[in-house]
């Protein structure tokens, strides 16, 4: 019996390492790992084949700017295969995991529960929720988590701690940074946890996911910056979201509740500092 994580190359799916779970690659080749074609692949040979009793559902083109350029290729990839895909999975009655996103939410309030009504204000957002709706119509065996902005402390990473160290190489003087636009930042880690978590109790329901801090992207950086140490050398500035120009509407607060998530997992989340502390000893 395994677990199978669709989407295992992606920049989440390269974070689940145990030897339980086996991935599926389209582009980026894994060792171990199964070639699957979100579009051709057959998912019941795959489920039969490897005996897998539970899958974890991530692929998708998740860049918002990305969706809006390539409208077709997004909503093929991100609705009508992802639903294809999900009818032969509900056929099987195989508990599954869908990661949907923050993004389903407008932005304009903040602390969405679950119980928050979904308005979602860019095509990205629209895509999932669309999924979302046709898990809760059709499916019964299903975990949907609404996924926060994840960080990593893989410097390789376009993530908010790696980005923010390229731009001290570069030796980058001042910064503007959105102090309007809010998030409830999450280490990739600690989802990784969650979701193992969930799958081996088999929790069911929709949950939101996301780090222990509603934090601004402004203090955010701030606190990357001043925790390594440069709090002199780069002045971190304030400035309105609206005033970047983006190809792509983003939403403005997504801030979630996650209490729901929180009294079923009660261990305690990572702190941003906590990984930017580790990082500046290792680099000591």
């Amino acid at each position: 019996m395994r677990t199978l994580i669709i989407g295992g190359s992606s920049k989440i799916g390269k974070y689940f390492k145990s030897k339980k779970y086996l991935k599926t690659y389209y582009k980026n080749t894994l060792k171990d790992g199964i070639y699957f074609d979100l579009a051709r692949s057959d998912i019941i040979k795959i489920i039969d084949k490897y005996n897998i009793t539970k899958i974890v559902l991530l692929s998708a083109i998740s860049d918002p700017d990305e969706c809006y350029y390539n409208k077709t290729l997004s909503n093929n990839l991100n609705v009508i295969f992802t639903i294809k895909l999900l009818k032969k999975i509900i056929s099987k009655n195989i508990y599954f995991i869908f990661f949907s996103s923050e993004y389903i939410f407008d932005g304009s309030k903040g602390n969405y529960s679950e119980k928050s009504i979904p308005k979602p204000n860019n095509l990205y957002g629209k895509q999932k929720l669309k999924v979302e709706n046709f898990i809760k119509k059709k499916a019964k065996n299903f975990t949907i988590f609404r996924i926060a902005k994840t960080y990593t402390n893989n410097l390789k990473d376009n993530t908010l701690i790696s980005n923010h160290l390229k731009l001290i190489k570069k030796k980058v003087k001042s910064l503007y940074v959105a102090y309007d636009q809010k998030f409830n930042p999450l280490f990739v880690h600690d989802l990784i946890k969650i979701t193992d978590f969930f799958l081996y109790h088999k929790i069911k329901g929709v949950y939101n996911v996301g780090g222990p801090e509603k934090i601004s992207r402004f203090k955010a950086i701030r606190k990357i910056n001043n925790t390594l140490g440069f709090q002199k050398k780069i002045n971190i500035k304030k400035i309105k979201f609206s005033k970047f120009k983006l190809i792509e509407k983003r939403p403005l607060n997504v801030t979630m509740n996650c209490n729901k998530l929180f009294k079923v997992y009660n261990k305690k989340l990572t702190l941003i500092e906590g990984v930017v502390r580790k990082i500046a000893k290792n680099k000591n």
